[in-house]
């Protein structure tokens, strides 16, 4: 029962949260991954609760993502990593790689 309040509210989170997505030039990025990872990459700091306080967790703009091959971005996109949802069944692998080349543009910045 307090695991369906939590991603109850978490769900509600996400719904109304304000996020800053303006300079986001990939639509599935700004609809799927926004809301944790920010427009920029950054992550939503409001989401520490979520990751231990570990905020770098949602940091796709760190050097640990950097040194992720494609492949194993595109895995963890699909497959999830910890709190982040798989997205196997509803990304294509196409989407999936096309978010991947986004995610290296948002760690060039």
């Amino acid at each position: 029962m307090k695991t369906t309040t939590v991603l109850l509210a978490f769900m509600l989170f996400l719904l109304l949260s304000a996020v800053s997505v303006s300079a986001v030039d990939n639509k599935l990025y700004a609809d799927k991954c926004a809301s944790c990872h920010f427009g920029d990459g950054t992550g939503n700091k409001k989401l520490g609760v979520l990751v231990g306080g570990d905020l770098s967790k949602l940091d796709l703009t760190k050097i640990t993502t950097a040194k992720k091959s494609d492949g194993e971005l595109k895995e963890i996109i699909l497959n999830g990593m910890e709190k982040m949802p798989a997205w196997k069944g509803k990304f294509s692998e196409t989407e999936a790689m096309e978010l991947v080349k986004f995610l290296r543009t948002l760690q060039k910045k």
